[in-house]
């Protein structure tokens, strides 16, 4: 589970709406709801405060799952494509959260146009398999795969 998914089910498991967690913290409903919403996290006395209102460890607070090794890794990964143009400049598309479930079509339809594809991480695979990409690259990085 992620940090932002872990603040809201904690907060709600114990009955409390953003105004009133934000009561409780001194802190503006907004910052609770950009918490959630991936915007900001917590600095580290909220965290510690949250732990304790919640009766949580900082680590179970933090980790919410196995798959999130690193508590401090909490800014999430932005996804794009670079495209290289034949007079060298560069473009960079950013992609949005749900793009999985277009980037293969979108990349077979590059390919049929003569368009060179280059996927080093093998992401297409993965999401093709419906892997979570984050366990995919960590598992990558472990075994010394990803560049």
């Amino acid at each position: 589970m992620l940090l932002t998914q872990q603040l809201k089910h904690l907060r709600e498991k114990n009955g409390y709406s953003q105004t009133d967690l934000a009561y409780e913290l001194d802190i503006s409903r907004q910052s609770v709801s950009k918490w959630e919403r991936g915007e900001n996290f917590p600095d580290i006395n909220n965290l510690l405060r949250l732990s304790e209102l919640y009766n949580v460890s900082l680590d179970e607070l933090v980790r919410g799952s196995q798959f999130l090794r690193r508590p401090f890794d909490w800014y999430p990964d932005n996804f794009g494509l670079r495209m290289h143009l034949k007079d060298q400049r560069q473009i960079y598309l950013p992609l949005k959260q749900n793009f999985t479930q277009y980037l293969p079509q979108f990349i077979l339809s590059l390919k049929k146009k003569g368009i060179v594809t280059n996927d080093d991480y093998q992401l297409q695979i993965a999401i093709m398999n419906k892997e979570n990409l984050y366990t995919y690259m960590e598992k990558r990085l472990n075994d010394g795969d990803a560049k």
